[in-house]
């Protein structure tokens, strides 16, 4: 096998926490995929959805696609970039282009929630028993009447904020799992995202 910064196993890791049906990043965001959607990986065909989330069809095929320094994932409208140095120019990509992952091997970190260090997506976070499950407030639900200055707040750069996408301005409602009883949620709070 080739020389690479990324090893299949870790790419394997890095794609199910982005893809996963009902818990991946592109789920939890509401992008529009399913597991027949298919997806290039440095301009060359690689599968649909269901096959990568198998480590075996990765370990197989992965040799087709290799890069010494940078992976490229195109799927549908949607692009990821898995850089083991970032330059300049991949920043200023993304702040350009919202359909625009950034990956990098750096440990850099950038405040956008397009923004990963690898390190963060070889585990989904959201499927912890003790992480707290997130939505978006809509201005018609409970919040309507209270001023958004006595919100408490969470930071953009938040794993979790990340995680699903969220904007600065926009009030979440976190809804702890260990606090529910008949799937009524016992403890809840809001934050507003700074």
């Amino acid at each position: 096998m080739s020389e690479t910064f990324l090893k299949y196993n870790e790419l394997h890791k890095i794609l199910v926490t982005l893809f996963e049906p009902e818990y991946g990043l592109f789920y939890r965001r509401n992008y529009n995929i399913n597991n027949n959607t298919l997806i290039n990986i440095n301009k060359q065909p690689f599968g649909k959805i269901e096959n990568i989330l198998d480590e075996s069809y990765i370990q197989d095929n992965i040799e087709r696609v290799i890069d010494k320094d940078t992976y490229i994932i195109d799927i549908d409208r949607y692009m990821i970039i898995l850089k083991k140095k970032l330059k300049k120019s991949d920043i200023e990509d993304l702040k350009t282009n919202n359909n625009l992952i950034l990956i990098n091997f750096e440990n850099k970190k950038i405040k956008n929630k397009n923004s990963f260090y690898s390190q963060e997506l070889l585990f989904n976070l959201t499927k912890n028993k003790y992480v707290p499950y997130i939505e978006i407030i809509s201005k018609e639900d409970e919040l309507v009447n209270i001023e958004k200055d006595k919100i408490a707040k969470i930071k953009m750069i938040d794993p979790l904020i990340k995680f699903y996408g969220f904007s600065k301005g926009d009030i979440c409602k976190i809804i702890y799992k260990s606090k529910k009883i008949n799937n009524i949620d016992l403890y809840f709070n809001y934050r507003i995202i700074i």
